[in-house]
């Protein structure tokens, strides 16, 4: 381009930034107690937990089928889950005879091992 007799060669500096998609990292979610209602319950980490967590119990935690986590209403599994318990004679989860221990929300990929479901 020519202004005025003179050559003017514009240049442009152009940085692109490029950032990795934000991946929400998965957290691994702890159940403390053999209650079925309150902090650190079974109901209450299930709800808690986001998509892709893992849900384990405390080491030496036992709710063993004779004693099992009781349910007063079902756990919903909205997101992708993993519970992993210590051991089926370890761990137990009962609805009693007319609850329905765990229900998985259509579309919804939950891996429950190592516990009994009563």
């Amino acid at each position: 381009m020519s202004i005025g007799g003179r050559l003017v060669v514009g240049m442009a500096i152009v940085s692109v930034v490029v950032f990795p998609a934000q991946v929400a990292s998965a957290n691994t979610d702890v159940v403390t107690t053999c209650a079925s209602t309150g902090a650190g319950s079974l109901p209450v980490v299930v709800a808690a937990a986001g998509s892709g967590d893992t849900i384990t119990f405390q080491s030496g935690l036992s709710c063993p089928p004779a004693s099992p986590i009781a349910l007063s209403s079902t756990i919903e599994i909205a997101d992708d889950l993993t519970i992993t318990g210590p051991g089926a004679g370890t761990l137990a989860v009962s609805g009693g005879d007319s609850i329905k221990v765990f229900e998985v929300d259509p579309g919804v990929t939950a891996t429950i091992s190592g516990l009994t479901i009563k």
